[in-house]
């Protein structure tokens, strides 16, 4: 992944643990300003600060649910849904 240096990117299902938040580290790794986006804000919390702790940069914004965060940045360049509810 190249090319994403400053790209705003939207990753709903961002926890710990799932591909949502292994995506999202990555996204920032390369450069990109991660909106981490979970129903639990709590996981969202802990994939920004990894995120922060392995990436010289702050993660976005932390926010309860996909649509919230949404609005809160003019302009986002990619949008990745890894959300679901498993059993």
């Amino acid at each position: 992944m190249r090319g994403l240096k400053d790209k705003v990117t939207n990753v709903a299902g961002a926890g710990p643990g799932n591909i949502g938040g292994a995506t999202a580290v990555r996204l920032a790794q390369e450069g990109a300003k991660v909106i981490a986006a979970d129903l639990d804000e709590a996981a969202a919390q802990a994939v920004v600060d990894e995120i922060s702790a392995a990436v010289d940069k702050d993660g976005l914004a932390v926010h309860e649910g996909a649509f919230s965060v949404a609005g809160s940045c003019a302009v986002r360049d990619w949008k990745i849904n890894s959300a679901a509810r498993l059993p």
